[in-house]
């Protein structure tokens, strides 16, 4: 892994304490943003909430436009010791997005039994974040923050703003912290696990290639296929009418399917794709699995000295707490 030096590189506890309060920062003004936001509209214009667009304007403004840029202010404060620039071929950047796929698809399996064990424990049914985004019936909206704005956004944020500054203390930590940082900051449990395989496949691509265009493509691919294209597919279709009526009234069951041939069809297409995708993406893992290799970093954190580093210092708490109290508000419902 090589570096450009721009800055002496000094005391990394303070660097991870800054990088997990400039994340802290985001988070914290963002989200008193959009409650002090949800709560000044519902009374002063309770019927904009009924607009396409409220959810997404109030999600993502405060972040965008005010808590983003306040926090890049905290990250200008680190030395930036960014990976040298790498060419990817097509054919490579298809292999990963096959693995990322894969990486996607074992994420989400753990994710929904992990909510299924929690909603059999506590009795009480886990809320999914993503059906008030997923559902969205504006989809010039969805495209934009989902595929085009967050993508960008999230890939500066996680990838160039992190690694460029943490990477010099090893690879396997800015991973970590990239990864992990953006597991959180999604806020819910539904998303955790395959975020954070996602954030460490870019992160590590990232740092092969310190180029963040090629993980802006891999993360739109990701959010259009999983988050746009499939939900789609299948809002197309009244799944929950097949399965009454199949169990009911066998000729009704022909004629319905009969009816939507077409959309079962695509949405058939769809799934045996992304398998294909996530089966190839696992037979490339295995294949490719000694490429994953971490290359040790000019000034790699003493081996029994990482977790203190990185994760006991003032801003790496405050981010953890702060997240992880938003993960429990979300898991509960509260």
């Amino acid at each position: 892994m090589e570096y450009r030096l721009r800055e002496p590189v000094s005391n990394p506890r303070r660097y991870f304490s800054l990088t997990g309060l400039a994340l802290f920062v985001i988070l914290a003004v963002s989200t008193l943003l959009q409650v002090a936001g949800a709560a000044l509209i519902k009374t002063a214009a309770p019927q904009w909430t009924l607009g396409s667009w409220y959810i997404w304007a109030l999600t993502f403004l405060p972040l965008y436009a005010v808590a983003v840029p306040v926090g890049y202010l905290i990250f200008k404060r680190i030395p930036v010791k960014a990976p040298l620039p790498g060419k990817m071929r097509i054919g490579s950047l298809l292999s990963y997005l096959f693995m990322c796929i894969c990486v996607m698809y074992i994420g989400n399996i753990i994710g929904l039994l992990f909510n299924a064990l929690i909603e059999r424990i506590g009795n009480t049914p886990v809320v999914n974040p993503l059906e008030s985004y997923v559902g969205a019936t504006n989809l010039f909206l969805s495209v934009l923050f989902m595929v085009i704005l967050a993508p960008i956004v999230e890939e500066y944020i996680f990838r160039k703003l992190i690694i460029d500054r943490l990477g010099i203390y090893g690879e396997g930590a800015a991973i970590l912290v990239s990864a992990l940082t953006f597991a959180l900051f999604h806020g819910n449990f539904y998303q955790f696990f395959y975020a954070f395989g996602l954030g460490a496949m870019f992160a590590f691509l990232y740092l092969r290639t310190g180029r963040l265009r090629y993980t802006v493509i891999l993360h739109m691919a990701i959010n259009f296929t999983g988050g746009i294209l499939g939900p789609a597919l299948a809002k197309s279709i009244d799944l929950d009418r097949l399965a009454d009526i199949s169990s009911n009234n066998a000729e009704e069951a022909i004629t319905f399917i009969s009816r939507e041939l077409p959309k079962l069809i695509a949405l058939s297409l769809y799934l045996l794709m992304m398998i294909g995708f996530a089966a190839a993406g696992l037979v490339l893992i295995i294949v490719k699995r000694k490429s994953f290799a971490l290359v040790p970093a000019e000034r790699q954190l003493k081996k029994g000295t990482a977790f203190k580093v990185i994760f006991l210092n003032i801003g790496m708490i405050l981010f953890v707490v702060l997240s992880g109290a938003m993960v429990v508000f979300m898991l509960f419902g509260i």
